[in-house]
């Protein structure tokens, strides 16, 4: 292999898994997350914080709330020295007396996202999580046509990789329910696989706040769950929508407090 520049990896590629099924019918993508408390510093203790696989509900549960399968499998990587050193975890999706084993939302599904409580230690290990502590500060706006990544597994293969980041422009009105529900929709050329993928973004050096206009870091901000690519009624000759939907982040914390 040719000598390539080693630059290191941006700290949010780790926090991604694909997610895999047993039958290798399909696969999507989760993320490592863990909520702290205010007083905390954005610098997660993983030998103490509770982590969870955060991904949609469609992910793990068919359209009458049963597990998907029995299991699903998720990688991490427990060299934080060489992050091509894999390891993989199978995840029950349901305990032996059939209780699911994945948080939903209090409304249900109707909100496409879950978090699964995990055992597994993350620490000394080349695996980040995201946490409650990087999504967007009140005081900062975002508009729409601003630009957003996101983070997820669209290729399908035998090879392992880092996730691919994906262009994204926020398309509606961001901190607004976006036809009813807690989410926002996004413009980008998504693919199956992504489903369950963090949605980022970085404001401009000049963010635009509820104070005005001030100098900001370069700083990602956690926004969102992406789910999926909304379907329309247009003639197939007009081209795809490419219109998604982006379930807002601050929803985790109601799935993961009203378990606790």
């Amino acid at each position: 292999m040719p000598l390539l520049p080693d630059r290191g990896v941006d700290p949010l590629y780790t926090t991604v898994t694909p997610i895999l099924y047993p039958d290798s019918s399909a696969h999507a993508t989760g993320f490592f997350y863990t909520e702290l408390d205010d007083t905390e510093s954005e610098e997660v203790d993983l030998d103490s914080a509770d982590i969870y696989l955060v991904t949609n509900h469609h992910a793990v549960a068919d359209e009458n709330g049963n597990p998907i399968s029995d299991s699903i499998r998720i990688m991490t990587r427990p060299d934080s020295q060489d992050l091509t050193n894999l390891q993989y975890h199978d995840i029950t999706l349901e305990s032996d007396d059939g209780e699911q084993q994945w948080l939903e939302h209090p409304q249900g599904s109707e909100i496409d996202v879950v978090a699964v409580p995990l055992n597994i230690d993350l620490d000394g290990t080349g695996t980040r999580v995201i946490s409650n502590q990087l999504r967007l500060p009140d005081n900062i706006k975002i508009q729409f046509g601003q630009e957003a990544a996101v983070l997820g597994y669209p290729i399908r293969g035998q090879s392992p990789y880092l996730p691919i980041a994906r262009n994204a422009m926020i398309a509606s009105s961001y901190g607004v329910p976006f036809q009813g529900l807690p989410c926002f929709a996004t413009d980008a050329d998504m693919h199956s696989g992504t489903s369950g993928s963090p949605v980022l973004t970085r404001p401009s050096a000049l963010q635009q706040t509820t104070e005005g206009f001030q100098l900001g870091t370069q700083k990602m901000f956690f926004l969102g769950v992406h789910s999926a690519t909304m379907q329309s009624d247009h003639e197939p000759e007009e081209g795809p929508l490419n219109i998604n939907v982006t379930w807002y982040a601050e929803l985790l914390e109601d799935i993961i407090r009203q378990a606790n």
